[in-house]
């Protein structure tokens, strides 16, 4: 049985299961095919894949672009509303296939990629300082402002209320434990959480 049938299998118990989920998956495409109209085709601000699903309030933000794979879906109506910004006409944010976020802040002013099969809770994502450390930050318009590319690759897990900072790359297959403050650079295959973080212990791909 390959991957893509195993999730069919899975979803047809679910439903057989639950079936008020059908009506729950219905509004979340309807929503979504309401977004990429608005936000993809009159907006021109985002470029939306196919099974795009949106559940309670999500907002795209900013005057920068924001791609999303296929089969993504944003869950803003279980924890918090989930909120992809953008803070400069150059600055992407790019969701890739498979893809779910629930109640999850992301601001990038450059760059913040999520890789295929991420799972994304509540929390704060962001590729910039968004205030600058300079002491004359409150009166100079021009006082420097950190920005580095932040990488989430594929099949990572972050737990809610953890925040990633900019210039962090966190590898494959890697969890982030809740409540963690991601300020340096995750491995593949680790479980890591804390403030500071810290590696815990190594994740065996075939787990």
């Amino acid at each position: 049985m390959t991957a893509a049938t195993q999730k069919d299998y899975r979803v047809m118990q679910k439903l057989k299961a639950k079936p008020w989920l059908f009506w729950y998956g219905m509004r979340g495409l309807a929503k979504g095919a309401w977004y990429r109209v608005w936000y993809g085709w009159v907006l021109r601000k985002a470029r939306i894949g196919s099974m795009f699903r949106v559940y309670g309030p999500c907002s795209f933000q900013g005057p920068g672009k924001i791609i999303i794979g296929n089969d993504v879906h944003l869950l803003g109506d279980m924890i918090k509303p989930v909120c992809l910004a953008t803070s400069s006409p150059q600055a992407r944010i790019v969701l890739g296939d498979h893809v779910g976020i629930n109640g999850a802040t992301v601001v990038a002013n450059q760059s913040v990629r999520i890789d295929d099969h991420c799972v994304i809770a509540a929390h704060y994502i962001t590729d910039n300082q968004n205030h600058s450390l300079a002491v004359d930050r409150m009166t100079n318009p021009d006082a420097p402002i950190e920005t580095a590319p932040v990488h989430i690759e594929q099949n990572v897990w972050i737990g809610t209320l953890s925040v990633v900072l900019h210039g962090v790359t966190v590898g494959k297959n890697s969890v982030i434990g809740s409540c963690s403050l991601v300020r340096q650079d995750v491995p593949a295959n680790t479980l890591a959480a804390g403030n500071p973080l810290r590696v815990i212990r190594s994740l065996d791909e075939k787990q």
